[in-house]
């Protein structure tokens, strides 16, 4: 993935960088002083701001890990437990689960 990349999703707005970056959190991001136009341009930024979101789902969840991620890709349980298992099966691969 490349940081310049843009996801069209579903065509419910787009995703922008490294981290995909959904547009429907530009709002809150730019209430909580996040730079939008720099998540298009410098990768760490992105990855700082994604961690912060991924952080807020897993709070969201009560601290369960594997559920924030789940809610970082989608809404749907369905969707979420789907890439929750591809997620981990990537990491069994490189031996990091």
């Amino acid at each position: 993935m490349k940081q310049k990349s843009v996801g069209r999703g579903n065509g419910k707005g787009y995703s922008v960088g490294i981290m995909q970056v959904h547009s429907s959190w530009f709002s809150v991001l730019r209430r909580e002083g996040f730079d939008v136009r720099r998540l298009k341009r410098d990768a760490c930024y992105n990855i700082e701001v994604g961690a912060w979101i991924l952080r807020k789902h897993i709070d969201e969840e009560g601290g369960d890990v594997w559920k924030g991620v789940g809610r970082y890709n989608a809404r749907s349980r369905l969707k979420q437990r789907m890439y929750v298992k591809k997620v981990k099966s990537v990491l069994r691969k490189g031996r990091l689960l």
